[in-house]
C-alpha cells in the first residue's frame, strides 16, 4: 500500500488548484479506477470533526471507459489521488 508520502510524489498539484474545467487522471495505484482520466465538475472541502478542513474533494465526469468505469461516469476522490493532465 502506498504511503501518503507516496501520494504527495505522485500528484503534480497545489493545495486547492483544481478548478471545475480541469482534466485530471487518478494516479493512485491502489484504486479500482487507476488510469481513469475525466474533467473536474466539483470541488469541496474535506472537514475534520472540529471542522478543520484537511483536503478536498474532488469529482469528475470520465471521458473514456475503462475496466471499472464507463465514460461519462461520475467519480469521486480525493485530490491527491489525482494529477492534472
Amino acid at each position: 500500500m502506498d504511503s501518503f508520502k507516496d501520494f504527495l510524489e505522485k500528484t503534480n498539484l497545489e493545495p486547492n488548484e483544481l478548478t471545475p474545467g480541469d482534466r485530471v487522471e487518478d494516479c493512485n495505484t491502489n484504486c479500482i479506477q487507476y488510469k481513469s482520466k475525466g474533467r473536474v465538475t466539483r470541488v469541496s472541502k474535506i472537514k475534520s470533526k472540529r471542522g478543520n478542513i484537511v483536503g478536498n474533494k474532488v469529482s469528475y465526469k470520465c471521458d473514456c471507459d475503462g475496466p471499472t468505469w464507463k465514460k461519462g461516469e461520475e467519480l469521486e476522490k480525493t485530490e491527491i489521488q489525482l494529477k492534472k493532465i
